[in-house]
């Protein structure tokens, strides 16, 4: 099973500015309004100081009308690419704001009355919009609405219609598209190694999604699963990068946010636990009173457990060192640990470059599989953007039909992207990797990452039960 991790020599310092990206902040605005007169509407006059002025209705209907033509016009702009659809504002805000004004309004009716110190009337009034009525957003994900509140597309559809028949305005059909979806680009992780840096490198992956109208964002490269979970759920990114369920078990009862969008199996399984050859470390057994490295909650450490508990060897008699993958792989080299639990290609540049053997291997010794491939995305994104991870779960179902039907062009790209050997990239050729998908409703398929979770549960590699149908995307 291929799980991304970087071995290039300048991929530790490019993780480094990775990190944990948090949303940037909301800023608020102010909203000035001119009523060009010197008195509020609705005030009484009469004889000859009685004259024309903008009723009380046309202010409720300029209240309404202001900050709808606002979101209207910058999805326009957006639209034609003059303005990024990063900054504009929240629709369903926008709405509150109009409701909560019509409504103030409507039972103080006396507030209409604006005058300074001495009595006299005021030409002009400010209004300070604050949150949460009405504010413009810097971050560039736009699903920070609640499931239930209208999306920037629902307002549009509707506000278009009235004010294209009040203003003779007439939107692109493009500015209506995307049902299902309340942004047009996804942010997708990537590490050096598995189906993501195929896809990445390819070009195909992203064409697919453009057919939708969905651009796409590459951030990385990440060592492993648990980073980009920890993006995921600071708002950085949208999915993690396709690997081990056992970091995304751990990191949803830890309180993340999370569900799984899809699954996948990589054949054949491939990972692995290696030591040097001249470390005296030959079998399972010899790790007693030895120190192997592995990911903590990951799937080496997974894979220790079973190989301990498989031969019988006392875990108290093993000590754990946790590492992450650019870590373990120079402190296996320098003898600074005895033995490495590691997947392809980090396993089989340790076999080659590092004069390491294989003590136990993921598809030849362990019984039954436990761990799992898996994308997840947040809660609040699957519900928010249904269409959208549809559309990603299909483009990458068939990058892995395109990589399992192509293997040697895919492992040409992978290779060429990671940097390792062409003697590795070879012996993957002949392993002919292939990539079997399933949905998150598949019932019976589920049924097996949950058995697996039961199963690390009462190792204590996970703290705590967690029923994995809980945590679905339901799209």
């Amino acid at each position: 099973m291929a799980h991304g991790g970087p071995f290039r020599s300048k991929a530790a310092g490019t993780l480094g500015s990775i990190g944990h990206v948090g949303v940037s902040n909301l800023e608020q605005v102010t909203v000035a309004i001119d009523t060009n007169r010197h008195q509020s509407v609705g005030e009484s006059r009469t004889g000859s100081q009685r004259r024309k002025t903008f009723g009380a209705s046309g202010l409720r209907a300029l209240s309404w009308l202001v900050p709808v033509l606002l979101v209207v016009i910058c999805e326009a702009v957006a639209e034609s690419g003059w303005l990024s659809p990063q900054v504009l504002p929240a629709p369903s805000k926008v709405l509150r704001t109009a409701v909560k004004r019509h409504r103030f309004r409507t039972s103080h009716p006396r507030q209409r009355l604006y005058t300074d110190a001495r009595g006299s009337p005021r030409r002009t009034r400010r209004v300070c919009v604050t949150s949460p009525e009405l504010i413009f957003r810097k971050d560039s994900l736009m699903s920070v609405l609640p499931s239930d509140k209208p999306s920037r597309r629902d307002v549009i559809g509707a506000a278009a219609v009235g004010i294209g028949a009040l203003a003779g305005l007439t939107l692109s059909e493009s500015a209506l598209s995307g049902p299902g979806r309340t942004t047009n680009k996804v942010r997708l992780t990537w590490g050096f190694a598995g189906l993501n840096v195929i896809a990445k490198e390819r070009g195909e992956f992203e064409k697919r999604l453009a057919q939708d109208g969905i651009a796409v964002e590459w951030l990385g490269p990440f060592p492993n699963h648990a980073p980009t979970l920890r993006a995921i759920t600071g708002c950085s990114a949208h999915f993690s990068f396709g690997a081990s369920t056992t970091p995304a078990l751990a990191a949803i009862i830890a309180g993340s946010p999370l569900v799984f969008t899809q699954f996948f199996v990589q054949e054949p399984h491939t990972t692995a636990i290696v030591a040097k050859d001249d470390s005296g470390i030959s079998k399972v057994g010899d790790l007693v009173g030895k120190s192997p490295a592995v990911n903590r909650s990951g799937l080496a450490r997974f894979l220790l457990v079973a190989a301990l508990e498989k031969y019988k060897v006392d875990r108290s008699k093993v000590k754990f060192v946790y590492l992450n993958p650019p870590d373990a792989a120079p402190a296996l080299a320098s003898g600074k640990v005895d033995a490495w639990a590691m997947w392809s290609p980090g396993v089989d540049i340790a076999r080659l470059e590092y004069e390491a053997h294989d003590i136990f291997v993921d598809g030849r010794d362990l019984d039954f599989q436990i761990d799992f491939t898996s994308y997840l995305t947040t809660r609040k994104f699957a519900t928010e953007n249904p269409a959208l991870v549809r559309a990603v779960n299909k483009a990458f179902r068939d990058e892995g039909q395109w990589a399992s039907e192509n293997s040697r062009e895919a492992e040409h790209i992978g290779q060429n992207a990671s940097n390792y050997s062409e003697q590795i990239r070879d012996l993957f050729i002949t392993m002919k990797r292939r990539f079997r998908f399933y949905s998150a409703d598949d019932e019976r398929f589920v049924s097996e990452p949950q058995k697996a979770a039961d199963w690390l549960v009462a190792r204590k590699i996970l703290p705590e039960a967690i029923k994995v149908s809980d945590h679905l995307a339901a799209i």
